[in-house]
């Protein structure tokens, strides 16, 4: 089964619950590094997470991200990783 190249959008409906876990990984006390490397990690396992039979049915929406996309998501986290580390 082929999965479609939909999500195109730098921030979509999916960026609140990135924002949540950047916010999450600041008040755990995570470091800017470490945070990126979850980031970054998840951002490279999720295609092949959506193309397999077993995950793909645990995503609402299973398509597959574009760079821009990807790259809102980071930044996403990265910037309530940073808000949340102020405080």
């Amino acid at each position: 089964m082929t999965v479609s190249r939909e999500n195109v959008a730098f921030f979509d409906r999916y960026t609140p619950l990135h924002m949540v876990s950047g916010v999450a990984l600041g008040r755990l006390g995570l470091p800017w590094w470490g945070a990126l490397a979850i980031a970054v990690a998840w951002e490279v396992a999720e295609p092949s997470l959506k193309r397999s039979p077993v995950w793909r049915k645990r995503f609402p929406n299973p398509t597959i991200d574009s760079f821009g996309n990807k790259s809102g998501d980071v930044a996403a986290l990265m910037g309530t990783w940073y808000l949340a580390r102020r405080r």
